[in-house]
């Protein structure tokens, strides 16, 4: 279990803006996250890299691709700050999509116990 849940989620809230300073070179534009029992439901909005959205009427298989290799790089940056910056967190699983239409992505992190107590 950790601290507060206005704890969990600055941190969290850092460490995702993090990467995705890192991987797209711009932050996200609007975030939320969600937690319930084990899990932590981040949905967030952010551009989309300029030069996909050119390809995306000729290239949308290129694109896909690249947009999947994307989310798996987060997914895999985003378990390992959880578990380096909050130890006492251990992720399951991370499960990642994203809709460039919308510009939203959805990030759902599944923990193997409990992330607050009843009282927070």
């Amino acid at each position: 279990m950790v601290g507060s849940i206005s704890e969990l989620k600055r941190n969290l809230l850092k460490s995702f803006d993090s990467i995705y300073l890192d991987i797209f070179q711009f932050g996200v534009k609007r975030l939320s996250i969600d937690i319930l029992g084990n899990k932590i439901l981040i949905v967030g909005e952010h551009a989309r890299l300029p030069g996909l959205q050119a390809l995306d009427h000729s290239q949308r298989f290129v694109t896909r691709l690249t947009d999947v290799a994307l989310l798996d790089e987060c997914k895999v940056r985003l378990k390992q700050a959880i578990e380096e910056k909050m130890p006492d967190i251990r992720v399951l699983t991370v499960l990642n999509d994203y809709d460039p239409h919308t510009e939203i992505a959805a990030t759902i992190i599944v923990t193997e116990g409990e992330l607050l107590s009843p009282r927070n």
